[in-house]
């Protein structure tokens, strides 16, 4: 049996919503993966109708871990692009309080 976490609805009813959504370069054409627990994939991973590439990391308030949960999210963009720590660090902080690409 999969192990249960407070993301688990959160990535659920994204990817529902994301099955349904109008603008083409939301909408999912190929999940890749939807599961909280994988080290190969992002939380959410797709391509979008528009061929768009999307790695999406979900963290909830309902965690135990909550307080972390911007480093947790942050080490895996680290993870994913291979960046070093600094440059990303300038892009986020430019960023915060706002969802933001990094490409």
């Amino acid at each position: 049996m999969p192990l249960l976490t407070h993301e688990v609805d959160v990535i659920q009813g994204f990817v529902e919503a994301l099955k349904k959504h109008v603008r083409t370069q939301l909408r999912v054409a190929e999940l890749i993966n939807a599961n909280c627990n994988s080290r190969a994939f992002a939380d959410v991973e797709f391509k979008s109708v528009s061929k768009i590439h999307w790695a999406i990391e979900a963290k909830s308030n309902l965690s135990p871990d909550k307080h972390n949960a911007a480093h947790k999210i942050f080490g895996e963009l680290l993870k994913e692009t291979g960046h070093k720590p600094e440059k990303l660090q300038t892009r986020a902080a430019h960023s915060a309080g706002r969802c933001t690409v990094l490409q």
